[in-house]
């Protein structure tokens, strides 16, 4: 977030929310906590939108976007089994992937250039069955 420069008078303050990515995180706050309670809501909001937003993009993007923009999105799956370390790993290491995206999206002036929101979603399934043996409940780094 940043404070709208020349909005707001004596204690009123504007703030707008930075282009790029933003990471939240419900288990940031405690329990039953007002903090918590606007979290889930919030990534309840999010979840839906990005529902909507797929949802649009295949109902009826076809017919609005140019065969272009519409072949380049892309639509992808990959179901792994991972462990804790490495699911740790594969998130930082797309947050890292998207970081020079988000630089370029900010700075953006090139006619053309339309709204793409990237969804990404690397999440342990919860009600999956982990391979048996030992947890790796530290997440310390592993070869893999």
């Amino acid at each position: 977030m940043r404070e709208v420069e020349g909005r707001g008078s004596g204690r009123e303050r504007w703030w707008e929310r930075v282009p790029g990515g933003i990471t939240l995180r419900g288990y940031d706050f405690a329990p039953e906590s007002v903090e918590r309670a606007a979290s889930d809501m919030i990534l309840s909001e999010w979840v839906r939108n990005q529902r909507q937003i797929v949802n649009d993009y295949l109902s009826r993007g076809e017919v609005l976007l140019s065969h272009d923009w519409f072949e380049a999105g892309i639509m992808d799956v990959s179901n792994l089994r991972l462990t804790l370390a490495q699911l740790r790993r594969l998130n930082d290491e797309l947050q890292e992937l998207v970081k020079p995206y988000i630089k370029i999206s900010r700075a953006q002036t090139e006619p053309g250039a339309r709204p793409v929101q990237l969804q990404i979603n690397g999440i342990p399934i919860v009600d999956a069955e982990p391979i048996p043996g030992p947890a790796d409940v530290g997440g310390a780094e592993e070869n893999s």
